[in-house]
């Protein structure tokens, strides 16, 4: 694997775990359940890759410090929510401006709307503190399944 390959993956894993780089080369995750399990593994892998790893607990000194912190990484939660939600929207308007739904094949709309709740359920999983809320996303994922004429066993709420 080459070198920019092996930076890609890393970069890939560390968003896909809602980590916040504090400075280049470093990031942080919050002290929850999963995150040492998910830094530990990743730590091995960059060490396979002949990279160098080193896990640290840290803790703040000026709680001003840790509040900025905390804000960015909410930040990061209400943006991420945010352009969810935009994109059930633009879906929903797309959907109900047709004039003939019945006769409308959904399979494009359905392997979207399969993505959407994908990308609901790993949002919330990294909304390390609960910044995002949903934002009401799952009301939009469901207004989109009914559109669709998904059946309710079949609702994004069952599978987020």
């Amino acid at each position: 694997m080459n070198p920019s390959r092996n930076r890609v993956y890393v970069w890939r894993k560390l968003k896909e775990f809602g980590a916040e780089y504090f400075r280049q080369g470093v990031a942080l995750l919050p002290n929850r359940k999963n995150a040492l399990a998910q830094f530990t593994a990743l730590a091995e892998k960059i060490r396979s890759f002949g990279g160098t790893a080193s896990l640290m607990e840290m803790r703040f000194v000026d709680p001003a410090d840790e509040r900025m912190l905390v804000e960015r990484f909410r930040s990061q939660s209400t943006d991420d929510f945010t352009s969810l939600l935009m994109d059930c929207t633009r879906m929903l308007e797309a959907i109900t401006s047709r004039r003939d739904l019945a006769d409308f094949e959904h399979s494009d709309e359905d392997e979207e709307l399969r993505k959407m709740i994908r990308r609901y359920s790993k949002l919330k999983s990294r909304d390390h503190f609960q910044a995002g809320d949903s934002f009401g996303v799952d009301q939009g994922l469901d207004q989109l399944a009914r559109a669709l004429r998904w059946p309710e066993k079949d609702s994004p709420r069952s599978k987020a």
